[in-house]
């Protein structure tokens, strides 16, 4: 299995500082065949057909996309398969980012990143319950300590990938 020639990610807010820097990380742990950006969009399936329209009539094409959500990635492939003839996996490989019920349905078997998002509901609620108790020390936003956590994701692999 030979390594992708050129690696693309698709979509997300380009001017958000978790986009900039997790896509910053992105591409150097993967080092020369790291992702490259191609823009910001909505998360929406149109999108997905919007960004693949653009990104697949470059001279060079890209042979992998990373999609920021799994609609993107949805739309992507829609446009990718029916527009450009290509074959997923051999011809192009694209993972999105989500997990939700449609990246597992047979049309698209779409490799995913899977969030905890019951860990992100739990956290929310002992932070609103924590937030509650000590009203007092509440200031304005632009005041507030901010606090960052970092989530582990699990890879689910599906069809989208060569040897996945």
């Amino acid at each position: 299995m030979q390594p992708h020639r050129l690696c693309q990610f698709a979509g997300g807010n380009a001017e958000s500082a978790e986009a900039r820097s997790g896509f910053s990380g992105r591409r150097a742990e993967s080092g020369r065949h790291g992702p490259r950006w191609s823009g910001s969009a909505p998360p929406l399936t149109e999108s997905g057909q919007i960004l693949a329209q653009r990104l697949l009539t470059r001279k060079v094409r890209p042979d992998a996309v990373y999609c920021a959500t799994d609609l993107l990635a949805c739309g992507f492939m829609d446009e990718a398969r029916h527009r450009f003839a290509l074959r997923i996996p051999d011809d192009l490989c694209i993972i999105g980012h989500d997990n939700i019920a449609q990246s597992g349905w047979a049309s698209y078997n779409l490799t995913t990143f899977a969030q905890p998002v019951e860990q992100f509901a739990r956290d929310a609620i002992a932070w609103l319950v924590e937030t509650e108790a000590q009203p007092e020390t509440l200031m304005p936003k632009n005041e507030q300590q901010q606090e960052r956590r970092i989530y582990p994701v699990d890879v689910v692999w599906r069809g989208s990938v060569r040897g996945g």
